[in-house]
């Protein structure tokens, strides 16, 4: 019974990019690389045995039986084993592994999602046995091999007494983390003919116990027509897509990776702009964080990347904003290096949940970091990526979508420093000054009413204070603007240089 074709790739694509469907790889899919599928393994077996015998699992069996189970392993090794490994003949397991999707299922013994994922560059852990479930990190990309893999002969089900051994027993391991999975998700067969006994039994199980409308929809794409096969398909909750052979399957699957890539990036892109769901950094947290950076037993890089792991991206509990708050102010007037300090710049730009008090709070002691160099933007093109007020700008340019308050609140926090430095009798460096005088231009400080205490004579009188200090940059300070412009190659000599720092 088939279903309207284009409603059922709709509902692939849908399922695949939301992972709501898993991939799963039957022998046909590794035909293309030299492997035989399951009907040439029974039939190599049954001409060698020279055997009447009709049932493949059968078949299997006697072959064990009369030559070992050693011998057998190894004649499915030389029949499986894989001629073509390059980009061509994988075509179709890289489209489906370029879909990115953080689980696979197959039946093969033979490793040709592990070769395609070798081609991509992806790690994902082949699922044998019980012990491998047990060492896989979390969120781990996995090829769970259902009926074993080589590099584990005792792992392969193949014979009528592998499968009687499988069916008998609820505790497989694989069977149970099989069930587990499509409780939640469909399937999405590929080179599979549904004929075997285990994956039925599972379904149909599964259908007795919590009955058809909850089981996830799964899908088996077919090249043969089978009207009554595909009606006891269904009543499992699995749909059959007929095909008119290999080329309409590689045509349908590029066609559902081009579809899957492009509502994949439209979502990262509405993920970009839209709300924000982050994970919560608590005052917990935060203590084990400060505990950290204050060991001896790390390196300064070390810390740097465990600042960036737990505060980046991170949204902060309501509780955990003072001790935060708290803990930069003691970052910036302590003696840690540069890269806990610039780990601190770069995390404060991507971590939520701050006020607006908070944030001008916080503002005003990155500033302190301008005393650096290395923390402020040279006007001739370097230190781009680790300059304050950017940082500054970009986290106000979140929490204030009108334009006009970030400027204001910019140029004060400015302001406010420049003339607290005044006030204090700290003197501030010409590169600081440059950068200042650079921010409060680019902003159009003059056009502004700031409030907040500034006048347009105070603030003209902190200006005046500086540029008689530095009288070299009156000049440029009043002209249009005072960057130097590069050429395109001059551009990136200098990104280049800051990569590499």
């Amino acid at each position: 019974m088939q279903i309207e074709k284009q409603k059922i790739i709709e509902e692939i694509i849908v399922g695949i990019t939301q992972f709501k469907i898993i991939p799963f790889f039957g022998a046909g899919m590794s035909k293309g690389c030299g492997a035989n599928d399951w009907n040439e393994l029974i039939d190599a077996l049954r001409v060698e045995l020279e055997t009447s015998t009709v049932t493949p699992l059968d078949v299997a069996q006697e072959y064990e039986d009369r030559y070992g189970r050693e011998k057998l392993v190894e004649m499915l090794q030389s029949r499986c084993r894989l001629s073509k490994t390059d980009s061509a003949a994988l075509k179709n397991h890289l489209l489906i592994m370029g879909m990115n999707p953080p689980l696979i299922y197959t039946t093969n013994f033979d490793n040709a999602l592990e070769e395609a994922a070798k081609l991509l560059n992806r790690r994902y852990v082949r699922i044998v046995t019980l012990k491998d479930i047990l060492e896989c990190p979390h969120g781990q990309e996995q090829v769970l091999k259902f009926h074993g893999d080589f590099s584990n002969p005792d792992s392969i089900i193949f014979t009528r007494m592998d499968y009687n051994r499988r069916l008998q027993t609820d505790v497989d391991p694989l069977d149970i983390r099989f069930r587990n999975d499509i409780l939640g998700k469909g399937l999405l067969f590929l080179g599979y003919s549904f004929s075997d006994e285990n994956i039925e039994l599972i379904f149909q199980l599964h259908s007795q116990r919590y009955g058809q409308t909850l089981m996830p929809r799964s899908y088996l794409i077919s090249f043969i027509s089978n009207p009554e096969k595909e009606r006891v398909l269904l009543e499992n909750n699995i749909v059959t897509l007929v095909l008119s052979g290999p080329e309409e399957l590689a045509e349908l699957i590029e066609s559902i990776s081009q579809a899957v890539f492009d509502r994949s990036f439209q979502h990262q892109w509405d993920q970009i702009f839209g709300e924000i769901s982050t994970v919560a950094i608590t005052v917990s947290d935060l203590r084990h964080l400060e505990d950290y950076v204050d060991n001896d037993a790390y390196t300064g890089k070390e810390k740097a990347e465990k600042i960036n792991s737990v505060l980046s991206m991170k949204q902060l509990a309501a509780d955990a904003r003072t001790i935060y708050t708290n803990w930069v102010k003691k970052i910036v007037h302590g003696n840690d290096s540069f890269d806990i300090q610039e780990a601190l710049i770069m995390s404060f730009q991507h971590i939520y949940g701050l006020s607006l008090a908070d944030m001008i709070s916080i503002s005003f002691d990155l500033m302190e970091l301008t005393n650096n160099q290395e923390f402020i933007r040279d006007l001739e093109g370097a230190n781009w990526f680790t300059d304050v007020l950017s940082a500054i700008e970009h986290k106000l340019g979140d929490l204030l979508k009108e334009t006009i308050e970030v400027r204001k609140i910019v140029c004060a926090i400015v302001l406010g420093f420049m003339e607290g430095m005044i006030t204090e009798g700290k003197q501030l460096s010409k590169q600081q000054v440059e950068r200042f005088l650079d921010v409060l231009k680019v902003q159009r400080y003059a056009e502004l009413e700031l409030g907040m205490g500034f006048t347009a004579a105070s603030v003209k009188e902190t200006i005046d204070h500086y540029l008689e200090q530095y009288p070299n940059l009156r000049s440029p300070f009043e002209r249009k603007s005072f960057i130097k412009r590069h050429t395109l190659t001059e551009l990136q000599e200098q990104m280049m240089r800051n990569f590499k720092r």
